[in-house]
């Protein structure tokens, strides 16, 4: 007899754990960004930094303030990016929004709450490259674009595309991926 309350198992043994899932989500074609509850950069994979187009000489993989102010720098609207991203920092939403670039550009991004390993808020940030045939018919579809008000709440984020946000959610959780049918 299991015991259905018990905490979930990983087939994979903790101390293969983080080389496995950093492995995992280095192989991701989406940007991932984790920021720990101190705002400090837990963690961001090799698609985050080349979407981004991070510079492997900029020491900023630290400190969540000297990012946002590098990647600002590309977008249409850093305003509606700060903005969303301060307002999501206070929040325990879940959102999905688009964001353009300057350069023509356009990601979409999404964003979950999770709690750090010393109990903070954080946030991990999904980014995806789009093309504009995608972007306008995520709009037709009732996704949001880039600007005020263009997030996603958890109720509406739920009509939304799933994939690679499910998966990571429940990774972060502790729980095997679900696959979808």
């Amino acid at each position: 007899m299991s015991d259905a309350a018990g905490p979930p198992t990983s087939p994979i043994a903790p101390e293969q754990d983080a080389g496995f899932l950093e492995r995992l989500l280095d192989s991701l074609p989406s940007g991932l960004l984790l920021i720990r509850g101190d705002r400090s950069i837990g963690y961001a994979n090799k698609a985050f930094v080349a979407l981004w187009r991070v510079p492997s000489d900029l020491q900023i993989y630290r400190n969540d303030f000297a990012l946002l102010n590098y990647v600002t720098s590309q977008l249409i609207d850093p305003y509606s990016f700060i903005s969303e991203v301060e307002r999501l920092y206070a929040s325990q939403e879940t959102s999905e929004d688009e964001l353009h670039f300057k350069d023509g550009r356009i990601f979409a991004r999404q964003s979950l709450p999770v709690i750090d390993d010393q109990g903070g808020n954080g946030r991990l940030w999904i980014y995806t490259a789009m093309d504009d045939a995608t972007s306008l018919a995520r709009r037709r579809m009732g996704a949001p674009a880039e600007g005020p008000g263009a997030s996603s709440t958890a109720s509406s984020a739920a009509h939304n595309r799933k994939g690679l946000f499910d998966v990571v959610r429940d990774v972060m959780k502790g729980q095997p991926p679900r696959h979808n049918s």
